[in-house]
Order: C-alpha cells, then sequence, then structure tokens
C-alpha cells in the first residue's frame, strides 16, 4: 500500500498487530498514538508451498480495497 494518508511519521512509532479474517487474509491494525487507530486488510491468504491468493470479498463493495475519497472512513476503527 501507498498512501500518504495515514500521517505518520519518524516521531512516532507504528505498533503493528496482526489479526486473521474470516476469509483467511490478515487484518492489521496501526497505531501511533498521534493518529486514530486503522485496520487495513491485506487482502493476502497464504496457501501452501509458500504461495498465496488475493481474496475477492463476493459482493458489490469489497470492503478490503480502499480508495483515497474514502480511505478515513473505510479504515478508522473509530466512527
Amino acid at each position: 500500500m501507498d498512501t500518504d494518508k495515514l500521517n505518520f511519521d519518524i516521531n512516532h512509532p507504528v505498533d503493528i498487530e496482526v489479526q486473521p479474517s474470516y476469509d483467511g487474509s490478515v487484518n492489521l491494525i496501526l497505531n501511533d498514538d498521534k493518529n486514530i487507530p486503522r485496520l487495513i486488510n491485506s487482502r493476502f491468504s497464504v496457501r501452501e508451498k509458500n504461495t498465496y491468493e488475493i481474496v475477492d470479498r463476493i459482493g458489490e463493495n469489497d470492503t478490503n480495497i480502499y480508495n483515497s475519497k474514502t480511505f478515513d472512513k473505510d479504515t478508522s476503527l473509530y466512527f
């Protein structure tokens, strides 16, 4: 992921907690004690023999595909 929306800086180290998601992908919870905590889904699911699969969440709105217009809302742990 390449974005300037996270507003991280060198003076506030980022803690990353990794959690499994229901579809086999991984959620990353990012917290730097400066910005609001974020939850970002990796879309990747580990498979056999050092391979992976990009998980396609079925439906019209993939909640693990992010865009700049709704990034804050889609990744915030607080509403």
